[in-house]
């Protein structure tokens, strides 16, 4: 894949574990490029994502709005993905939010049933 369009990435769940390693894997991609953190602990709110992922600054802010951070990869010239590391509640409203924006929904929350 050129360099010239990489994937823009946005991960939901953005602070947790499994969140902070798909940061960190992402800053050190050269064809996928992070365009937005999201996550709910205040704790987090408006932080640089790289830096809660204990990688270098990102420049990307960890926001609670998961709309917003959907329209940014709307934006772009290629096909956005969301990674979702969240809770078993909110996946399905998620996955239908970025299907309805166009970006396809990439899912590693645990916890699910049929």
């Amino acid at each position: 894949m050129s360099n010239s369009n990489p994937i823009p990435v946005v991960v939901n769940g953005a602070a947790g574990k499994m969140g902070r390693e798909v940061i960190k894997a992402v800053s050190q991609a050269q064809d996928i490029t992070l365009i937005g953190a999201i996550d709910t602990n205040p704790k987090y709110l408006g932080q640089d994502a790289g830096e809660v992922a204990g990688c270098e600054p990102v420049e990307i802010p960890i926001l609670n709005d998961l709309q917003a951070n959907l329209v940014l990869a709307t934006q772009e010239k290629t096909q956005g993905v969301m990674v979702d590391f969240t809770h078993p509640d909110s996946i399905y409203d998620n996955i239908r939010t970025a299907i309805a924006y166009g970006v396809r929904p990439v899912v590693g929350t645990t916890g699910l049933s049929a």
